[in-house]
């Protein structure tokens, strides 16, 4: 028998997860492109998940099961899977979701036309336990804004099992920190971030179905993996600055939560410090300059008045520390939302 050498290898680890496992298994199966290995992470799991395993691989050649010793988490699992994988092709999924059958084939084929892009996602339809649509995900295509947003705004970066990476991706960047188990993800994107030779992209099409449960690894997201994540993005925009950076600076960004007066202009300053770097060192196109110009804006509004108060620094009080051009885009941004009702 030939030797099976596989365009891609499918990345599943998974723990405690017989409720879900089958359907996610199956949705790999039914791919209609079928040159891929599915190697399966059994992180001790103590339902039947085992049991379920067992059967599955005694029907797909394709299927190989690996069983972790101790619990060991996801990101180690999928290292464990990474370090076993032959294809060119790095496919994650998660055993809640459920790939489309088309995923693997359009994956592929973007892959194989673009060699620049190293990690491609795709918008999700977001489904409950039962499998209803609860919600959509459409996230952005070209890979400025991924990758501003990959610092920024963790929640517009990837669907995390509709990634498809080229394997060599780890010869340039470390693989999955195996003690961050709850943002890996995040993490792995915001060190890929500084590497411009590592292109990102998302799909448009909807090509998995995202289960939302509390059990999930995103219900279970609470302030201390947020801050997991919103760590190791400032590690890696200092490491982009070349310089230390505000602990505030990021999740002011995501989440327009309050911070001292004082505060206020060093964090803007550094909002646009980044994107001044950001634009000489990628050279975003026109549109997503004015995409990343206007969340910056929409976001200093949040912080700024035009005049000062208790509450919000005033505008004029920036007059020394950020370029005038910003200083006019923060003003239009305040009188928007003073129509919209802001306050």
């Amino acid at each position: 028998m030939p030797r099976f050498e596989p365009m891609v290898s499918v990345i599943l680890p998974t723990y405690n997860r017989e409720c879900y496992l089958a359907e996610s298994i199956e949705s790999v199966l039914a791919q209609t492109y079928t040159n891929f290995e599915l190697l399966i992470v059994n992180d001790c799991s103590t339902d039947q998940t085992a049991e379920m395993l067992n059967d599955f691989r005694k029907k797909d050649h394709r299927i190989r099961v690996i069983d972790n010793e101790t619990n060991k988490g996801a990101p180690a699992s999928r290292n464990i899977a990474v370090n076993l994988a032959g294809g060119k092709y790095l496919a994650m999924m998660d055993s809640d979701d459920i790939s489309l059958p088309a995923r693997f084939e359009k994956q592929v084929a973007f892959l194989e036309r673009h060699p620049q892009t190293y990690v491609l996602g795709s918008s999700a339809t977001v489904i409950d336990p039962q499998g209803k649509i609860v919600n959509e995900w459409r996230l952005p295509t070209g890979d400025r804004l991924i990758r501003w947003h990959s610092i920024f705004r963790n929640s517009r970066v990837f669907c995390n099992p509709s990634v498809m990476m080229r394997a060599s991706i780890f010869d340039y960047v470390p693989k999955f920190n195996e003690n961050n188990r709850t943002s890996d993800d995040s993490e792995l994107w915001a060190t890929i971030f500084p590497h411009k030779e590592l292109g990102f992209a998302n799909l448009a099409d909807k090509l998995v179905k995202y289960r939302s449960h509390p059990s999930s690894i995103t219900g279970q997201i609470d302030k201390s993996s947020t801050n997991l994540s919103q760590d190791a993005r400032t590690r890696a925009l200092e490491a982009y600055l070349s310089k230390p950076v505000n602990k505030n600076v990021i999740p002011a960004y995501e989440s327009f939560f309050e911070i001292e007066q004082a505060l206020i202009p060093v964090v803007l300053e550094t909002w646009f410090e980044t994107y001044e770097k950001f634009k000489i060192d990628f050279k975003p196109g026109m549109v997503d300059q004015m995409a990343i110009l206007r969340e910056i804006y929409s976001r200093c509004s949040a912080y700024v008045g035009l005049e000062s108060s208790e509450t919000k620094y005033g505008i004029h009080l920036l007059k020394n520390r950020i370029a005038k051009r910003h200083l006019l885009g923060i003003e239009a941004a305040i009188r928007y939302s003073r129509l919209r009702g802001g306050k």
